[in-house]
């Protein structure tokens, strides 16, 4: 019976705020509705996507948009309208029906069947080495665009989100019905969308995410006109050539072999960004490439520096611990190349094997002066569970009362938060999102919105690396490239600060978060560069 009276009072409110009642409107006046420019395809069905405005309510816009208060709520059901108000910001998906007084514009039948709906995500992490091993080349499948007898009226005038050979049948696809602005940045962007099954799903996270950045960005003034191309598509990306030579960023593609194919078509003036795929950074020197991730090699960097800095001229010691029985990896040999162990005063070098079962204390045994001390631990190893049970020791060692800290790039982690924060690791990343930040909790209202499922790591990715991108071409205009140095963006999940060398013609971003980790389950988190 309590929660029939919630649901009934909820509605009620709703109802009263937007009834225009003499005794309402005398303490709370309902905001205009404007009818929205955005629409969605979900289901076979298409919807107006409403940014909610202050003091709007469901019923100014339902009537705004000639539809039923209850077709809203039952169009919205993420949103819970029927127990929840309506709040600033929200988006709402609301049934398109041709108005009196708004002219409607043809969209693509496409028939979407969206990626299913998933837990929330855990904090976004870096997975650079993981993102590689998603791209998968699949057999490539010719995507058919509706001709134009089906779509008489359409004009390339009226389309936004317009594809120049048609989109994968799975997309969910973004029309705006007004003309562009004389001043949008023109953005071509260029996925594999129809690459094998798993990989699908990360690209077109990445997709969506930066249609929301592309729709932001519009938002406040700033339109975008994006084309996108499916590089797995049947058609040649030489047929292209024309659009993307005008544009003003190009995004895509991922891999170096489609990278490598794109940048003859180009301009001499253009940069092409490499959005993904970390292994790209090779093309970087000899090619107009721009790497928007921030490689391992940075990573590693940049948390052994921390090391040295936190050690200088004190009386801590460093232990340093290998992997017995494998051959050296590139990651190893990175980390003792920066560490410089000829240079290191008080250090300690372990070889460590999981099959021998050698427990840190044992170590403490030996260097009893540690007690006394700071003792400052890297593993150096590439292998997640070699790492773990490194962070698992030094996590138990100072449940022991010994004071230890270790350090290490983004694979440096373990599953448990209670480990990671008595362990007090000290870690430098690409990737890590802070839900609790109002512009995240935003993006992922929206996203859920909009795309029924949660955003992933590559859904911020995507909308980071549209955001700034753009946002240099509107401050800088087509010669962008030229100032990325000086334009830096702490963004979603990655922190964009690139640095330009010596008679390279591309750059590298080097923007890194770094996360310590602290007992009471705390973590911070700031930005800074390599």
């Amino acid at each position: 019976m309590k929660s029939r009276t919630i649901i009934v009072s909820a509605i009620l409110t709703a109802l009263f705020f937007g009834s225009g009642l003499q005794a309402q409107e005398s303490a709370y006046k309902a905001a205009g509705v404007e009818i929205s420019a955005d629409k969605v395809r979900l289901k076979g069905r298409t919807f107006y996507s409403h940014a909610v405005k202050e003091h709007q309510t469901l019923y100014s816009i339902a009537k705004a948009y000639q539809v039923q208060i209850i077709e809203i709520v039952e169009a919205n059901p993420q949103l819970e309208l029927n127990t929840k108000p309506l709040r600033t910001g929200d988006i709402l998906l609301i049934p398109f029906k041709p108005l009196d007084n708004v002219i409607a514009v043809p969209m693509t039948e496409l028939q979407p069947s969206l990626p299913a709906v998933q837990e929330p995500a855990e904090p976004a992490v870096d997975n650079t080495a993981d993102n590689a091993e998603a791209f998968v080349d699949a057999p490539e499948e010719s995507v058919q665009e509706p001709g134009p007898e089906e779509h008489p009226a359409l004009s390339e005038e009226a389309l936004v989100w317009q594809s120049e050979e048609g989109f994968p049948s799975d997309s969910l696809f973004y029309y705006w019905n007004e003309p562009l602005a004389s001043d949008a940045v023109k953005v071509s962007l260029l996925l594999p969308f129809d690459a094998d099954s798993s990989a699908r799903r990360n690209y077109m996270n990445f997709y969506f995410g930066a249609l929301l950045a592309a729709r932001d960005l519009t938002l406040e003034g700033h339109p975008v006109d994006l084309h996108v191309f499916d590089t797995m598509s049947s058609v040649p990306v030489e047929e292209h050539a024309a659009v993307l030579r005008e544009s003003d960023v190009i995004i895509g593609p991922v891999s170096n072999a489609d990278i490598l194919s794109v940048l003859p078509l180009l301009n001499r003036h253009q940069y092409l960004v490499s959005p993904l795929d970390a292994r790209s950074e090779s093309l970087c020197a000899d090619n107009r490439v721009i790497l928007a991730p921030t490689p391992a090699s940075v990573q590693i960097a940049d948390a052994m520096q921390w090391v040295k800095d936190d050690m200088l001229g004190g009386t801590d010691s460093l232990i340093v611990v290998r992997e017995s029985n494998y051959k050296p990896s590139v990651t190893e040999m990175l980390i003792l190349q920066e560490l410089d162990l000829d240079n290191v005063d008080r250090l300690i070098e372990v070889d460590y094997s999981l099959s021998a079962g050698l427990e840190m204390n044992e170590w403490f045994e030996i260097h009893t002066h540690l007690q006394d001390t700071v003792t400052r631990v890297v593993a150096a190893s590439e292998h997640d569970i070699f790492v773990k049970d490194v962070i698992r020791n030094v996590y138990l060692q100072n449940n022991l009362k010994h004071n230890n800290v270790i350090y290490g790039p983004a694979k440096t982690r373990s599953p448990e938060m209670e480990e990671m924060c008595d362990a007090r690791l000290h870690s430098s990343v690409t990737y890590h999102v802070d839900y609790t930040r109002p512009e995240v909790i935003r993006f992922v209202s929206d996203f859920r919105a909009l795309f029924m499922c949660e955003p992933d790591n590559f859904a911020f990715h995507g909308y980071d690396t549209m955001r700034y991108f753009v946002s240099a071409a509107f401050t800088y205009g087509r010669n962008w490239a030229r100032h990325l140095p000086e334009f830096k963006q702490s963004g979603l999940q990655i922190y964009f600060s690139f640095q330009k060398k010596r008679k390279e013609k591309g750059m590298v971003n080097h923007g890194l978060r770094r996360l310590v980790y602290s007992p009471g389950f705390n973590l911070d988190v700031s930005d800074c560069e390599r």
